[in-house]
């Protein structure tokens, strides 16, 4: 620790995991996930490398925390009709890939693939994809909109498990299209009772998506 972290007030509780996690971004922006270290986030943070492993066991597990950190505050859409909920959640999703939460998913995905001792991003997500969508689909049930009752547990998964998957062999940014496309042909089709008279939606042409079809 330097001299000048020293000489700062000492800083407890959320005020210094805060300071520990704006570290981890800025770290994250500057070396990118790779290069990333604990040590590293402690010497930007002014705080002793052990008040990081108090709090995260390894690198991986506090990466994690920083993107969660950079969008604790984003809300949830949820004013409908679905269709355009969906398809702002879906871009909110998007946004952050293109992001040091991008960084961090690539990076803990690379982690995982070469080392089975490695966690999965799924291992260590909170889970907030679901909870989010939970959100909108209850609003969109609550106006009235033809909404199933109990999604099944993959069909509550596949619409960011998709957008993941083209941000990770395409790279950002994810076309409005594609965000589009797995609303009209994935998620609405999964996640809502057809009505009487209703019409499945067209299939989106490949080449209004972007790259066109992965092979």
């Amino acid at each position: 620790m330097t001299a000048a972290s020293r000489a700062r007030p000492r800083r407890r509780g959320a005020v210094l995991e805060n300071a520990i996690l704006d570290a981890t971004v800025a770290e994250l922006a500057e070396v990118g996930y790779a290069a990333l270290t604990v040590e590293g986030v402690a010497r930007r943070a002014g705080a002793g490398k052990y008040s990081l492993y108090r709090r995260w066991p390894d690198k991986a597990a506090l990466a994690m925390a920083a993107a969660y950190h950079l969008h604790d505050d984003e809300p949830v859409p949820t004013t409908g009709p679905l269709r355009a909920d969906l398809i702002a959640w879906l871009r909110q999703g998007a946004d952050r890939m293109a992001g040091p939460a991008g960084e961090i998913y690539r990076g803990l995905l690379s982690e995982s693939l070469v080392s089975q001792d490695r966690p999965t991003p799924g291992l260590l997500s909170r889970g907030r994809g679901v909870t989010a969508l939970t959100r909108i689909l209850d609003a969109a049930r609550d106006r009235g909109e033809p909404v199933v009752d109990a999604p099944a547990g993959q069909a509550m998964q596949a619409p960011q498990a998709l957008l993941r998957i083209d941000f990770l062999t395409r790279g950002a940014p994810v076309a409005d299209a594609l965000i589009e496309a797995i609303v009209d042909e994935v998620a609405l089709p999964l996640l809502t009772r057809r009505t009487p008279g209703s019409r499945p939606p067209e299939p989106i042409p490949p080449d209004r998506v972007g790259a066109g079809p992965i092979v």
